[in-house]
């Protein structure tokens, strides 16, 4: 199967060993470019004994260097073993940790539309007791719109500047 057909399943690969010498055809830098442009998300690890081309260059043209790993041949069929789980456990670690950030966007996103549509005011503050965030009916309340009070404090709301100059 290829890396396309089962991303479009929802299945992709975690992870693909390319070795940089594939004759006949695309080498292995092409194959990993044209991988990385299905699937950014992929690890990828280069398997060479010899390359004519650098590590800069194979970086440059598949990008993702952080996706990206070199394996020099011969290697020891334990570490292929090992490289290969490391990589799949990180690899489902960063598709949980955007499952993740996707559903709290979604959580706010609700939160933000049922706090902006309510009839009474809702705010948040720091720790300090100042606003991080005000919803829109503070300024029918007091007359500041959310921007305004955003770093000030309730204090500043309810003190006049004239009561604090003791």
């Amino acid at each position: 199967m290829s890396a396309q057909a089962e991303l479009e399943k929802k299945q992709p690969y975690a992870v693909a060993f390319i070795d940089i010498r594939m004759p006949p055809g695309f080498d292995g830098m092409e194959t990993a470019a044209r991988i990385r442009r299905i699937d950014p998300y992929m690890e990828i690890v280069v398997v060479t004994a010899f390359s004519d081309r650098s590590r800069d260059e194979i970086v440059r043209a598949v990008g993702c260097p952080e996706k990206l790993l070199f394996l020099r041949k011969p290697f020891d069929p334990e570490e292929l073993l090992q490289m290969a789980l490391s990589l799949t456990a990180k690899w489902n670690l960063a598709r949980q940790a955007e499952q993740h950030k996707s559903a709290l966007a979604e959580s706010e996103a609700r939160f933000r539309a049922l706090v902006e549509t309510t009839s009474d005011w809702v705010w948040e503050t720091d720790a300090r007791g100042s606003f991080t965030y005000c919803s829109p009916l503070c300024e029918t309340i007091y007359g500041y719109r959310p921007d305004e009070l955003v770093g000030r404090s309730l204090f500043d709301l309810l003190m006049h500047p004239e009561d604090g100059a003791e």
